[in-house]
């Protein structure tokens, strides 16, 4: 389906609850009466249910380490099959870059002569 200039795509309906929930974190916030500064809110596709839970500042630090942990992982993951590479002058290359009316969308383009 197309309109607008945009390509629209089905998404698959979630009939099971809790099997894809939203998650995010809002800070900072002004404190709450506990001193509350941070909001962990989650929202369920299936049923659009929403929850929002205040959160301490340890766990905050605890989350961030974990997503330090995971960052590190996923960086480990993609450099154990990247190869770098050396283009001199002289040389000719294709570029990949996004399309121009969908930047999820690759596209390679060239060629193009190093210099």
């Amino acid at each position: 389906m197309y309109r607008a200039g945009v390509l629209l795509e089905k998404v698959p309906l979630i009939y099971t609850p809790v099997k894809r929930v939203a998650i995010n974190i809002v800070v900072p916030i002004n404190p709450s009466e506990a001193g509350h500064r941070i909001i962990l809110t989650l929202v369920d596709d299936a049923t659009s249910s929403a929850e929002a839970v205040s959160l301490q500042k340890n766990v905050l630090k605890i989350t961030l380490e974990e997503l330090q942990k995971a960052q590190k992982k996923q960086k480990h993951c993609f450099d154990w099959t990247a190869r770098r590479r050396e283009f001199f002058e002289g040389h000719t290359v294709l570029i990949l870059q996004p399309t121009e009316w969908n930047k999820l969308l690759m596209q390679w383009k060239g060629p193009f002569d190093v210099w």
